[in-house]
Order: structure tokens, then C-alpha cells, then sequence
């Protein structure tokens, strides 16, 4: 399907995110950057995880100034566990709903470097601290039904 269906048009939505939260990670760049633009269109409430404290900030304006919406920024480094299950702590506290969780995080690297927790970085990073944020914030997410994580 995949070849199939690799060179047919991308579907768009017109549809509104009003009174929606969606919180997303690694917003400051690459797809993240691209999806964050796309939703700040629709209005959505944005929560951004990000680890670079100038590039969110400038970013946040950005959105803010340009589309009036409401964007929060909760700093983490995903490659640290421990600060992405403070992050999810956060968020729970922050936001009595969660509508979508779009985890766009991701690195690339050709040598292996490891965590301080001793996991392979690339590893951590696209799957591991991914897979734990869902897991912390599932019960908020159903609670919000229907919930869509990406």
C-alpha cells in the first residue's frame, strides 16, 4: 500500500481545534516545527515539549503573535526519562484535558552515545521516551474521548 499510495495527495482539513489541547514534542524543528505551524491555524490550545528553552520561547511568540493562540512550552530533554516523566507530572497537574499527543521528537546519529540512564540515545529519544510520555498521560488522554495520539 505503501508504494501504492506514496505519490497520492495529501488529504488537508479545514476543521477548527478550538478548545482543543494538544500537546507535541520536538515542535522546535523538522515535522514538529511544520505540524505546530498547521495547528496554530486551527486554533488549537498548544502545549510544546521542547528541550531548547530560546528556540521554544521565540517560537511561542511566533505563534502567539502571528495566530493568537494560546501556546504553553514545558521544557525537557527527552533523552533523559526522568525529565520526561517530570514533564508528564506537569502536564496532568496543568491541563484537566488532553484532546491529542503528537510525539514528533526524533534524532538521527551515526555514533553510538549513551543516556545517563544507560540507554543508546537515538533509541531513547525516537522510541523509548515516546512510548513512556503516552503511557504517563493514556488515562488523561481517554478521559478527554475521543482521544488521537500521533
Amino acid at each position: 500500500m505503501f508504494l501504492k499510495n506514496r505519490k497520492m495527495p495529501q488529504k488537508l482539513s479545514t476543521a477548527l481545534m478550538n478548545g482543543k489541547v494538544v500537546v507535541i514534542t520536538g515542535a522546535t524543528s523538522g515535522v514538529g516545527y511544520q505540524a505546530v505551524q498547521q495547528l496554530a491555524k486551527t486554533q488549537a490550545h498548544i502545549v510544546m515539549i521542547n528541550r531548547n528553552p530560546e528556540k521554544s520561547a521565540k517560537l511561542q511568540q511566533q505563534l502567539q503573535s502571528d495566530y493568537g493562540v494560546i501556546v504553553d512550552v514545558v521544557l525537557a530533554d527527552i533523552s533523559d526519562l526522568q525529565a520526561v516523566k517530570k514533564a508528564a507530572e506537569f502536564i496532568l497537574k496543568s491541563y484537566p484535558k488532553i484532546d491529542v499527543l503528537i510525539n514528533c521528537v526524533g534524532m538521527h546519529s551515526t555514533k553510538a552515545t549513551f543516556t545517563q540512564e544507560g540507554f543508546e540515545t537515538v533509541f531513547c529519544v525516537n522510541h523509548l521516551s515516546s512510548f513512556l510520555l503516552t503511557n504517563l498521560l493514556l488515562e488523561r488522554l481517554k478521559e478527554s474521548a475521543p482521544p488521537r495520539i500521533l
